[in-house]
């Protein structure tokens, strides 16, 4: 059974080069989009086929990359699956180390560490964003298991 994937964000592109963002889940690449210029409002909207099994635990990894350029900024509004509601702020954000990451002091490298575990669903460094799920084949209405898994749960 296909699952509807939806997410909603801004892209903030002064410089008019390409910002590309890749959705994988699972290490399968499912979609992409390439943005030339700042735009709100975006949705990547696709499908994927939860199939039944013992393997409950997922990762949906947004992949951002392209030319660099210093003003740039994806903020991720909302994620839902299935109509569930991904955390935005419960990922696992990996920027590229570049030019600007080797510069820094000790410190300050600390400093903006300590940041990017409270992103607010901001990014702007190309890199990853990793979101962990797990799924639920909901086959019961009468028991309710979701005090059982801390993770985002997503009932389908």
């Amino acid at each position: 059974m296909s699952t509807i994937h939806n997410i909603n964000y801004n892209i903030l592109n002064q410089k008019n080069k390409n910002f590309i963002i890749d959705v994988y889940i699972n290490d399968i690449l499912l979609t992409s989009a390439t943005h030339t210029k700042t735009e709100m409002n975006q949705s990547l909207i696709f499908e994927y086929d939860y199939k039944k099994s013992n393997n409950t635990d997922y990762s949906l990894m947004l992949v951002l990359h392209g030319e660099e350029q210093q003003h740039k900024e994806m903020k991720v509004k909302n994620i839902l699956i299935n109509n569930s509601i991904v955390d935005i702020n419960n990922s696992y954000y990996l920027p590229e180390m570049n030019n600007f990451w080797n510069s820094l002091s000790a410190n300050k490298y600390k400093q903006m560490k300590k940041k990017l575990s409270s992103h607010g669903g901001i990014f702007g460094w190309f890199g990853s964003i990793e979101y962990e799920y797990c799924v639920l084949h909901n086959t019961s209405k009468q028991h309710n298991f979701d005090n059982l898994i801390s993770k985002t749960k997503i009932k389908i």
